[in-house]
């Protein structure tokens, strides 16, 4: 009998453990992608309505990403008992198609805009190259998810999990774009012009070249 509610216990235990840990890894996945999404929807707002003030939308995103990413992380519990409707692999692959739908839409709308006559051929590229290259990261660090979704669905008995070169390769993309991402950051010029300005200011500085402000 003890050993029994032991066993139990343990078995609780792990329970809470995975579902937490599944919790979390759901709940920043979709998070990343409902905010990848907001990001492509802000260019759109940009370039429609470029005068108006950008606070009020970053609010809406935080909120409206927040909590779709909650209630779907949540409804896990129910997902495991077998009470829910529509699936996770499901809402990701809508999720995902969500989003590159609007990352094609704003990267059209956005080359257009800056494609008229009168605007800066620098600012052109920084926005078109940076936009682009962040909706192509997304969409290739999370080709891991996308096919084991679409694997589960359709070929539920079909187990590609470390089989195959390229599912390796996946996984370890996708467990490391948070290492990558910032990377990737790094070397935009504004980052290394930002960079080198900072360093040319602590070299002034450690070398009295730079005159110390005092406020009176």
């Amino acid at each position: 009998m003890f050993q029994s509610g032991n066993t139990q216990q343990r078995c609780a235990y792990a329970y809470q453990t995975l579902y937490l840990a599944y919790f979390s890894e759901v709940f920043w996945l979709y998070m990343a992608c409902a905010l990848n999404t907001c990001l492509c929807f802000d260019l759109i707002l940009m370039i429609k309505y470029p005068f108006a003030k950008k606070e009020k939308f970053m609010t809406w995103y935080l909120v409206v990403s927040t909590l779709l990413s909650l209630i779907i992380s949540l409804r896990l519990r129910y997902e495991i008992a077998g009470s829910v409707f529509i699936s996770s692999n499901i809402l990701f692959i809508i999720s995902y198609a969500i989003f590159c739908i609007a990352g094609i839409t704003s990267s059209i709308l956005a080359y257009n805009f800056f494609s008229r006559p009168g605007m800066s051929r620098e600012a052109k590229s920084l926005v078109l190259k940076r936009h682009i290259s962040g909706i192509v990261f997304f969409f290739v660090m999370n080709q891991y998810v996308m096919i084991s979704c679409v694997q589960n669905l359709a070929f539920p008995d079909f187990n590609t999990e470390n089989t195959y070169w390229w599912t390796v390769m996946l996984k370890i993309m996708f467990y490391n774009q948070g290492y990558l991402m910032p990377f990737v950051r790094c070397t935009e010029p504004a980052f290394i012009q930002s960079f080198k300005d900072q360093m040319t200011f602590v070299r002034e500085f450690v070398t009295c070249k730079r005159p110390i402000k005092v406020e009176k």
